[in-house]
């Protein structure tokens, strides 16, 4: 029977991890700035990196097949920097491995790992290290080494990683491939010295450490300098022990010289603290996040151990966020490059408002601080206002993939959707005037020209929701939504600081822009999918929004496109397709009982024509042209109820000229753009008839009717 999970304590032997990398990120330690991941100290083929700062990236060129305006053309991703924290072993000359190390992290301490070792001339030792990376002290990690001999022996110290030689200056740094290069390395008895450089970026790091040495009575302890490093041998008697604490300062930046000296100063006052002062400040830190957060599950000790660990790793990733943003898998490992998605501002930030508000405000204001980037980014898509990445590290946009990347244009919303709800819950006025306005005010500018105002209301077309799978659509529920409590947030904020508003430029007129564009704003809703009951807002549908819950045991259609007018015509068709007069097949009900069933053509049992699905091209996407597919037929797009072909998108040559509505430059036909309810287009033109009905169509974004 396996043992029972202490709730505060996460062993590495209880983890069914299959790969040691797996075990090195579930045992990171992290505060939001450094990073070190659960490996041994000592290298190995399979050891993987291990330490990440959050300042320290390269770029990398995106490749595309085909190239388009505005596709971003850098990627940032994290590169792992020097273990300057690492301390590697021998025992009588031969390796001491990590293989079967005892490996728990404290939830409330540090991470602790136990080694047994047998020389090959049969002594045994005992190897105990304990690691913390400060939650206070943002530049420091600290490592202390018990060695205990049960029998006679000679251990050796070796400082991880060597220099080229003990005092090297670096040419790698002219590599042209990214990358990062050591440009400076010095080891000495009791410390070491790394300057390293990305190539392409120029973000630079500088790392200090130092080595405090104590031993037992009875064991001799000498530096010794190498080829490489200096290196440490101790001969412990029988019961004699050894400790070594290994104290590791980095600085990220882009001038070498001060980052050296940020690098010299945390080392020195961490140095004067000392491993206890060090260990008192960690404990107090996460006995205030427990006090605050501690969620307790009585009778599952296995769900208590895990609800824990989840705080604590959301802790880990964010309590030292300034400067940067919090990461998508913190600074666990190089998933997702180290980026930074807006999941930080929806899922991260709620639970930091309460537990760490500081470190909430840390990583609000490193959006402030990417606004400028944010702005260009707009106006190089011809939109006023901000639009922040999918994506970043920097703040500039880093997704190659267009349709889930930049046409994400919720992020924005997020972002201001973050900065209100930080207010909310802390009230720092502050804040607010300094950051809030400023993020509700560019976002909201971003919603006025994204969007368009029509006869049935206020539309976002060509966006992409969460569902990522499911890009660019028209009217996103989760969008829109978004959209509507910003521009609203943002009327409000310039209402209540009118100081700031007036330093932005908001204007009374724009202020009710941005309310009208709010309250006009479309939901899709599709009564389809409603229960009998269901109306926009009642238990039938999802809370807080007009969509429908899914109905117990069957799945949500999987059409390629969501509008409020698509769905409101599926829902209201007539008996034939008004524009055209294609008659819709109906059913054959009885005349009575008793009697022969008779066609006759009863309005109730009008089935109406479905609308067809329509899918996206990639080679065409950004023209707004589209394969349009029928639910029923196998490889056309002809109506299965009305046996016609419905073709379902704009046929003017303007319209798939250049591009999407909101691309700059864009002509589109100005008139009916592909909402004819025929489904068979319209002819293009400033005044275009519709080639179903052969009927004017008397306005932008109109349907034909017959009856007119």
């Amino acid at each position: 029977m396996p043992d029972r999970p202490d709730p505060w304590r996460v062993r590495a032997a209880q983890l069914d991890l299959d790969h040691p990398g797996a075990a090195a990120s579930v045992l990171t330690l992290a505060n939001g700035a450094l990073g070190v991941r659960g490996v041994p100290d000592s290298p190995a083929p399979d050891r993987g990196p291990g330490t990440l700062l959050a300042g320290v990236w390269e770029e990398f060129d995106h490749t595309y097949a085909e190239r388009a305006y505005g596709y971003p053309l850098v990627d940032e991703r994290l590169v792992p920097v020097v273990d300057a924290w690492a301390l590697g072993w021998a025992a009588d000359g031969a390796p001491v491995a990590d293989t079967g190390a005892t490996r728990v992290l404290d939830l409330r301490r540090l991470l602790e790992r136990e080694i047994e070792v047998r020389t090959p001339g049969g002594a045994r030792l005992t190897l105990t290290a304990t690691r913390l990376v400060s939650l206070v002290r943002r530049e420091v990690v600290a490592t202390r080494w018990h060695v205990r001999a049960h029998d006679a022996a000679r251990v050796t110290a070796l400082p991880v990683p060597g220099c080229g030689h003990a005092d090297a200056t670096g040419a790698d740094d002219l590599d042209p491939e990214p990358g990062l290069g050591t440009t400076h390395c010095r080891h000495e008895p009791g410390g070491s010295v790394v300057h390293q450089r990305a190539h392409r970026s120029g973000r630079a790091l500088a790392a200090r450490t130092g080595h405090a040495v104590r031993a037992g009575d009875g064991t001799r302890v000498a530096w010794h300098p190498g080829p490489h490093a200096a290196t440490l041998d101790a001969d412990l008697p029988a019961g004699g022990w050894l400790e070594v604490e290994v104290l590791a300062a980095y600085a990220a930046g882009t001038d070498a010289d001060a980052l050296d000296g940020r690098a010299g100063r945390a080392l020195a006052e961490a140095r004067a603290a000392g491993w206890d002062r060090l260990l008192r400040e960690q404990e107090a830190a996460l006995d205030a996040v427990w006090e605050r957060g501690d969620v307790r599950v009585e009778g599952d000790d296995v769900l208590q151990q895990a609800v824990r660990y989840a705080l604590f790793q959301v802790v880990q990733a964010s309590a030292r966020v300034e400067g940067s943003g919090v990461r998508a898998k913190g600074l666990a490992g190089t998933g997702y490059h180290g980026h930074t998605f807006w999941d930080s501002e929806c899922f991260v930030l709620p639970v930091l408002d309460h537990v760490l508000p500081e470190a909430a405000q840390a990583h609000l204001r490193w959006r402030h601080g990417t606004l400028a980037l944010a702005r260009e980014r707009a106006a190089e898509l011809g939109l006023p206002g901000a639009a922040f990445p999918w994506r970043t590290i920097s703040g500039r946009e880093c997704s190659g993939y267009w349709p889930a990347g930049t046409a994400a244009f919720h992020v924005g919303a997020d972002v201001a959707f973050a900065a209100a709800r930080h207010v909310a819950t802390t009230g720092d006025e502050d804040f607010a005037r300094e950051v809030g306005v400023d993020l509700l005010v560019a976002t909201a500018r971003l919603w006025a020209g994204r969007g368009h105002h029509a006869a049935d209301g206020f539309h976002l077309d060509g966006v992409t929701g969460p569902d990522e799978y499911t890009a660019v659509v028209d009217d996103n529920a989760y969008t829109n939504l978004m959209a509507r409590r910003n521009l609203r947030g943002a009327a409000d904020a310039a209402e209540r600081f009118p100081a700031e508003a007036g330093r932005l430029g908001v204007t009374a007129d724009e202020r009710a822009a941005w309310r009208r564009a709010a309250d006009r704003m479309v939901v899709p809703y599709s009564p389809t999918w409603a229960s009998p009951s269901s109306t926009p807002g009642s238990p039938g549908t999802r809370p807080g929004t007009s969509a429908p819950r899914r109905p117990p045991g069957t799945r949500w259609p999987t059409t390629r496109r969501s509008s409020s007018s698509t769905a409101a015509r599926s829902s209201s068709r007539p008996t034939s397709c008004s524009p055209c007069t294609w008659r819709a097949r109906r059913s054959t009900p009885s005349r009575s009982a008793g009697t022969s069933p008779t066609t006759s053509r009863s309005p109730s049992a009008t089935r109406p024509c479905p609308p067809p699905r329509r899918r996206w091209s990639p080679r065409r996407w950004g023209t707004r042209t589209w394969r349009t597919r029928t639910p029923g037929s196998a490889r056309s797009s002809t109506c299965r109820t009305c046996a016609r072909r419905p073709r379902g998108a704009c046929t003017s040559p303007r319209s798939r000229a250049r591009g999407p509505r909101w691309w700059p430059g864009w002509a589109g036909c100005g008139t009916t753009t592909a909402r004819c309810t025929s489904r068979r287009g319209c002819r293009g033109g400033s005044r275009a008839s519709c080639s179903g009905c052969s009927r004017a169509a008397p306005g932008p974004r109109s349907t034909c009717d017959p009856a007119r």
